[in-house]
């Protein structure tokens, strides 16, 4: 059996989900297998009511199931948490506990802001301190903030100012790149526990 299938919304998710896996020491699991990616033609809504069906051809050929998807679109149900739920039980059937939802709030642009240089590097400036300090200016960075308001916002900004094209292959680097020591993301942190679980050094 392979390891892992995964439903997502889109190429940036899945570059994302790529490098984490690709780090896997740093998170403490043993490497897996090139996992099984399917990006859904209908974006976080289609992961919400038919993630389920995509991921039922996968349960008797890989060892766990992902399905992620972001909380910031239309229609989305304020409690994440039950969001989560009600995918995870239209999984069980075929799956049983051998699948997670994971739901970013509001979207995957929140597990870009850290205090991290290398966020900055990535994003094409010098130091944290320049891009924080830039985005303060604009009212995208609060003082005090842990992260910008709209992490969105403020990352196309950071983007746009430095003539970044705003990829999914920069979510990649990202991810391979930025430490996952300062981050306080309670979904990202989540998907760390579940994969650790999954798939113990050990093992």
């Amino acid at each position: 059996m392979r390891d892992l299938a995964i439903v997502v919304p889109d190429k940036a998710i899945e570059q994302s989900i790529r490098g984490i896996l690709a780090k896997h020491e740093r998170i403490g699991m043993r490497p897996v297998d090139p996992p099984t990616v399917q990006v859904h033609s209908n974006r976080d809504p289609g992961v919400w009511k038919t993630g389920h069906e995509l991921l039922r051809f996968h349960a008797e050929t890989h060892r766990h199931g992902l399905l992620l998807l972001d909380a910031a679109w239309q229609g989305c149900p304020a409690d994440t948490e039950s969001l989560a739920a009600q995918i995870e039980a239209r999984c069980r059937p075929d799956w049983g506990d051998r699948v997670r939802c994971i739901v970013l709030v509001p979207e995957i642009e929140v597990w870009v802001w850290s205090g991290s240089q290398q966020v900055a590097e990535v994003l094409g400036w010098r130091t944290i301190g320049e891009l924080r300090s830039w985005l303060g200016d604009r009212g995208l960075w609060r003082s005090g903030d842990r992260k910008p308001r709209d992490p969105k916002k403020a990352f196309e900004a950071s983007c746009r100012e430095k003539r970044i094209p705003p990829s999914a292959a920069l979510f990649g680097q990202l991810a391979e790149r930025v430490s996952f020591q300062r981050c306080e993301d309670p979904a990202f942190n989540d998907l760390l526990r579940t994969l650790r679980a999954w798939f113990p050094p050990s093992a």
